[in-house]
């Protein structure tokens, strides 16, 4: 995979190079295929423009193994097209290729062909506001190593092996190797910040491609409509003292079973409990009571918790937790 150290070193701000040099720590595979065509077709001048060029990588997409194009036409006709044999038999490929190229822009790189994105970015940085996009588009990075590849690559997760187009193939035929089961785990990163070391729970490198799979199948669906689903299931690690991933995954899975209340509602957590007694609303709005004082101790007084970054107060409500990741919970969990 090509060197992109150089993005770091493009004018720019201090917090957007150390962004990019953080960022480019962990590139995966695909993402340098990706990466490199898009540098290619549109070299950045500035690091703010290498920055919405790694916030970007995501949006494109990659036609594995299409490294010219004949072999798109052909990728083409049998995944897309699915011309029958007897068609293919008087097709030119490279016309149907090129064909395809015009209408849907990209570039070949490193043996792929990387459509690009032609809407607008999922992810954006305006350098004029300095504020970095969440980039949590992902769920667990596993750097690998093999034989044939010691210094080893990134794979990013979630991949479902939905076809050739994922990371693990073209991981596995970077690192030289048939199956993830031939590699050893030699660095991690988990977008849950509390799950500890991730290399001192797994030796297998399947099962945490499984449970990244798995946690961001919770993630990307906000686990059915949970608001501040993030924010909700941080604090319900921090109240459980989770720190390792399949507990989370539980958690994950059984967000329902905690009472999740931001700070900047005490003080409707406090009228509504005012009103609930019997207290007049001239009262209530007459400033004669200190509300946010009042709703952090009803909130206490309830079984509420208070994070440690003071956003919110967490509780666990009395509906069934079901384990399907640990058995039984991990010792440390209260549930």
């Amino acid at each position: 995979m090509k060197d992109f150290r150089y993005l770091a070193e493009l004018p720019g701000t201090p917090q957007e190079q150390e962004w990019l040099r953080d960022r480019l720590e962990t590139m995966s595979v695909k993402e340098g295929i990706i990466l490199t065509a898009a540098v290619e077709e549109k070299p950045p001048s500035t690091a703010a423009d290498a920055v919405n060029d790694c916030l970007g990588l995501s949006d494109h997409f990659i036609w594995a193994g299409a490294g010219d194009y004949k072999q798109l036409g052909e990728y083409y006709a049998n995944n897309v097209a699915l011309l029958p044999e007897a068609v293919q038999e008087y097709t030119d490929f490279e016309k149907l290729g090129q064909m395809y190229a015009e209408n849907h822009p990209g570039r070949f790189s490193e043996g792929h062909y990387v459509e690009f994105h032609t809407g607008e970015p999922y992810f954006h940085y305006d350098p004029e506001t300095e504020v970095f996009p969440a980039n949590t588009d992902w769920s667990v990075k596993i750097k690998l190593t093999s034989q044939a590849e010691p210094e080893g690559v990134w794979l990013r997760l979630p991949d479902f092996a939905d076809g050739e187009v994922n990371e693990i193939a073209l991981a596995l035929d970077a690192l030289k190797v048939q199956t993830v089961q031939e590699c050893t785990i030699q660095d991690t990163r988990c977008v849950l910040s509390g799950v500890g070391n991730l290399m001192e729970q797994y030796t297998d490198a399947a099962d945490l491609i499984y449970d990244g799979n798995e946690l961001w199948l919770f993630l990307d669906n906000q686990y059915q409509g949970f608001p501040n689903y993030m924010e909700h299931l941080s604090a319900a690690m921090e109240y459980e003292n989770c720190h390792d991933l399949r507990s989370a995954l539980n958690i994950a899975q059984n967000i329902q079973c905690y009472e999740w209340i931001p700070r900047d509602k005490l003080i409707e957590t406090a009228e509504k409990e005012l009103r609930d007694l019997g207290v007049s609303e001239k009262i209530i709005q007459s400033g004669a009571i200190d509300l946010k004082a009042y709703g952090d101790d009803v909130l206490v007084n309830q079984g509420y918790r208070l994070t440690a970054d003071e956003s919110a107060y967490i509780a666990r409500n009395s509906r069934e937790f079901v384990c399907k990741y640990t058995t039984p919970p991990a010792p440390e969990m209260q549930i």
